[in-house]
């Protein structure tokens, strides 16, 4: 069975992709850090399908031995503060801490992640932190993707 990882996969994208994913016959891992209803996930797939699993750092040894056993990774992990630092920590800085880990791991053929439309402008501050991110991971990850989907409904 081929593994897959999500991280914001508790979110109204994520929990679609999960559905997907768990329909194509995935089992999906789904890294958290804030609280989230587990069961509600656990019931997007079956029985052990889709395994929420909660982290309070990329070092965990639990999440680091996961990466070696999956064959894709997503990342969702967005942040809408409007506080500069938190931004930076969690996009810019969270995303650069993972690509090191994905580099290091042996079974992640594809690297996929949700930004945002407009990023290239760079007119704010969020925009220029979004596309600083994609520009790092566009040049460090071979076989990695940034997807910018507009307003999702």
């Amino acid at each position: 069975m081929k593994s897959i990882i999500i991280f914001g996969g508790s979110g109204y994208v994520g929990k679609n992709l999960i559905r997907r994913f768990a329909k194509e016959g995935f089992k999906v891992i789904v890294p958290y850090q804030k609280q989230i209803n587990e069961a509600n996930l656990r019931l997007l797939g079956s029985f052990g399908q889709i395994v929420p699993f909660h982290f309070s750092s990329l070092k965990n040894t639990k999440l680091l031995t996961l990466f070696n056993n999956v064959d894709i990774c997503i990342n969702l992990k967005t942040s809408w503060s409007s506080n500069k630092s938190e931004l930076k920590r969690s996009i810019l800085d969270f995303n650069s801490e993972l690509i090191n880990e994905l580099k290091r791991s042996t079974s992640i053929k594809r690297f996929i992640f949700f930004s945002g439309l407009g990023t290239e402008n760079r007119s704010t501050f969020r925009n220029e932190i979004i596309s600083k991110t994609e520009d790092q991971i566009l040049n460090k990850l071979q076989n990695s993707v940034v997807i910018r989907p507009s307003v999702i409904f």
